[in-house]
């Protein structure tokens, strides 16, 4: 995956200006163009819309040399979301965390239905300031097929920001999970060696949830980034991972990846 059309959304609030932050450190380090989209309401909320919006473009134009576009529409974000992503062919969406916070809520909403089927990594940030350069990144590994999707995005953002990734393996107690474990950790490590990125291999204890375990590892090696799958909306109310991820307490960005990621 190159990185040439990143998509920012924005609501306009702290976590909104992060996620702008999040993204321009990203544009930095790849040569990407940004696109900002902002939604509203109504066709009256319009043109304040565009006062906001333009002057927040211009705020990323001092820092970044490259195209700043902005999109302002109206109607449901999610929808929005989705169909600009089509259009400017992002490679990545970056978000605040306010416009995911009820993601669990909207089992079978139609805007999340269409969302999945966007099928584009996207980074969810919420109320911390971006590093300038994202070093450490980690990448949970876990006995499921979703994994080899993870691994290529991590592997590419990685490449662009000159990262280290921490991969943290899940405990099994099967042998068949152990099995297909181990062949996904061996995949990892030989993958990143291949692309030339530093990697450190860790295993998790398996005294408390795993996605616990994550966050407790990210906080210990002062990660800049967790990666995560998407799961299809069916799925959701079946595993509190990704929200448990999504909005976490650390503040640890997470860059959430769908199988079908372009």
């Amino acid at each position: 995956m190159e990185t040439r059309s990143i998509l920012v959304v924005t609501d306009l609030s702290l976590s909104g200006r992060c996620a702008l932050n999040h993204a321009l450190a990203v544009a930095q380090a790849t040569g990407a163009h940004l696109h900002l989209l902002y939604t509203v309401r109504r066709n009256r909320e319009v043109p304040r819309g565009k006062v906001a919006l333009y002057a927040l473009a211009e705020e990323a134009k001092l820092q970044h040399a490259n195209q700043v576009a902005r999109h302002i529409r109206v109607g449901p974000g999610w929808v929005a979301t989705a169909h600009l992503a089509e259009e400017v062919e992002a490679d990545l969406i970056v978000m605040g965390s306010n416009l995911v916070a009820g993601l669990p809520k909207l089992f079978g909403h139609p805007a999340l239905k269409l969302f999945d089927r966007c099928c584009r990594p996207f980074v969810v940030v919420q109320d911390r300031e971006a590093p300038g350069e994202f070093r450490r990144i980690v990448l949970p590994v876990e006995p499921d097929p979703d994994f080899n999707r993870q691994l290529q995005v991590t592997a590419a953002l990685a490449a662009s920001c000159q990262s280290r990734v921490f991969l943290l393996a899940r405990r099994c107690q099967k042998i068949a999970s152990q099995r297909l474990l181990q062949e996904k950790i061996e995949l990892g490590t030989r993958f990143l060696r291949r692309k030339g990125i530093a990697a450190q291999l860790a295993f998790a204890s398996g005294k408390q949830d795993f996605a616990q375990e994550v966050l407790s590892y990210a906080q210990e090696v002062a990660a800049d980034n967790i990666t995560e799958r998407q799961l299809p909306e069916q799925r959701y109310w079946f595993r509190g991972f990704e929200p448990q991820i999504l909005t976490n307490a650390q503040q640890i960005p997470a860059l959430v990846v769908s199988p079908l990621a372009k």
